[in-house]
């Protein structure tokens, strides 16, 4: 092979790598692009179905409705905790588990809600949740909520509040004694 042959085939190989690296990055581009939407997607009809049920007058709070509806979209150690604070709550008639509405950071939820940036870490994404109120969308995101996929399906792993506190750490924490049991059920 004759100098100006082996020059030509390193051209032409060059030319072969730069296109391929071009499609490679261009595919992780949009297949980031896609994961993006499928987050999007995921809270926004979580949030979609989530506010009518919470605006309805119910002796449940909507939580534990959402937990029996749509509990796979919850992440299984999210759902022990909020059922342990349910279990807690049903045993006393004192308050002693949760007294807002923890995906809505609210006792009184707007009548609607968007969601607003989506960031994520590695794995780990995270949506701001801002009320609409007549219109207006918050200065600040009432809630962030937390999420990732996994086994093929997005699931919420927590959700995290204006004054620097998280869902998670909320249920951790020591419940409040309770002070009148509720009587047991025959």
């Amino acid at each position: 092979m004759s100098e100006k042959q082996t020059k030509t085939s390193a051209r032409r190989a060059l030319r072969l790598v730069a296109i391929f690296a071009v499609a490679m990055l261009s595919s992780l581009k949009l297949n980031a692009q896609s994961t993006d939407s499928s987050a999007r997607a995921f809270v926004s009809q979580f949030y979609n179905w989530y506010v009518p049920q919470a605006l309805q007058d119910r002796a449940d709070p909507t939580w534990r409705i959402a937990l029996k509806k749509k509990g796979d979209e919850f992440a299984p150690p999210l759902v022990r905790l909020l059922l342990a604070d349910s279990a807690a709550q049903d045993k006393c008639e004192d308050l002693v588990g949760l007294d807002f509405d923890p995906f809505l950071n609210s006792q009184d939820p707007a009548q609607h809600y968007e969601v607003g940036e989506i960031t994520h870490e590695g794995s780990i994404y995270k949506a701001e949740i801002y009320s609409v109120q007549t219109g207006q969308r918050g200065n600040k995101a009432d809630v962030s909520a937390s999420f990732e996929r996994s086994g093929g399906r997005w699931m919420f792993i927590d959700f995290y509040y204006p004054d620097g506190g998280n869902l998670v750490t909320i249920l951790k924490a020591p419940k409040l004694p309770c002070s009148s049991p509720r009587p047991a059920s025959k």
